[in-house]
């Protein structure tokens, strides 16, 4: 762009010295071009219309193809994404590499969280100097999403400890379900079921996996308490831990309580599945945590 006022530049001076018309056209066209390139790529930017669609759940570090959808006129962009999170309306966090298509267009982009938490809304960076490439312009779009994206914290491997009944008695590990449990209701199978779990004459009969869900007997029950107040790697380090404890409970067949705090307050409920307790600790705030069941065997963290 500077290399073309200075040659503009220049024929005006040549013409003003020597009287010469032809390069007055010349620099007339240069003009035309110059205020082309500047003002075509913001029109374009401002007809641009963006879509997202996110998946339900994902992993903090692990990454997830987000849908993107773009219509407007005809032209080449380059964009990124940064993820909003709920817990922190202020900002945006940085989830993918710059990338460039063509608009309109449609496709799947690589995107990865960097923190736990509950994404609503995506801040998209268009950059465009379509056709020319003389003058870059940049506008930035926030998109809320039509349904929210819940990021779970990475599971840190862990084995259930030996935790103690309540809030006092004899410790010892949470025992498994003996496999004479009565049946109190039956559901559709969730990723992270235990397989003795699956009712096998009703799944033949409707064609669709289903599962068992058993009444309580003493010993069943672990309760995680995680409260976040304190340190924020720490806290993070400890929503990670409660996620891998979870997992260990349910493989080991038995039903997990987690304790957390969330916006609304302190709240206590099973989680069926590892994807559930993710969604769970994803909406997790630093705040008093829920009261775990008076029959439950408890884990607190820290």
């Amino acid at each position: 762009m500077v290399v073309v006022g200075l040659l503009g530049l220049a024929l005006v001076l040549i013409g003003r010295t020597t009287g010469s018309g032809w390069t007055m056209v010349i620099v007339s066209g240069l003009v035309g071009t110059l205020g082309a390139a500047a003002l075509w790529p913001a029109l374009t930017l401002r007809r641009v219309h963006t879509k997202l669609t996110a998946p339900r759940d994902a992993i903090c570090g692990r990454p997830l193809d987000l849908r993107v959808e773009m219509s407007g006129p005809r032209t080449l962009v380059t964009a990124s994404v940064a993820f909003g999170y709920r817990q922190a309306p202020a900002g945006f966090e940085p989830a993918s590499e710059r990338f460039c298509t063509d608009v309109p267009s449609a496709g799947d982009l690589v995107c990865t969280p960097s923190r736990r938490g509950v994404v609503d809304r995506v801040l998209v960076d268009l950059r465009c100097a379509a056709p020319l490439g003389l003058v870059w312009w940049r506008r930035q779009v926030e998109v809320a999403l039509e349904s929210n994206l819940d990021v779970a914290p990475s599971s840190t491997p862990s084995a259930l400890p030996v935790v103690s009944e309540g809030e006092g008695g004899d410790r010892h590990r949470p025992t498994r379900r003996s496999g004479h449990d009565s049946v109190r209701t039956v559901r559709d199978y969730v990723p992270g079921d235990a397989t003795r779990l699956v009712h096998w004459g009703l799944t033949a009969r409707r064609d669709q996996l289903t599962v068992k869900e058993l009444e309580d007997p003493e010993g069943a029950l672990i309760a995680i308490v995680l409260d976040l107040r304190g340190d924020l790697v720490v806290a993070e380090k400890l929503a990670s831990r409660a996620a891998g404890l979870c997992s260990a409970g349910l493989r080991s067949g038995v039903e997990v309580s987690l304790c957390t705090a969330e916006e609304s307050g302190p709240v206590t409920g099973r989680v069926a599945s590892p994807a559930a307790a993710g969604r769970r600790l994803a909406r997790a705030v630093a705040g008093p945590p829920g009261v775990p069941p008076p029959s439950a065997r408890v884990v607190r963290l820290p």
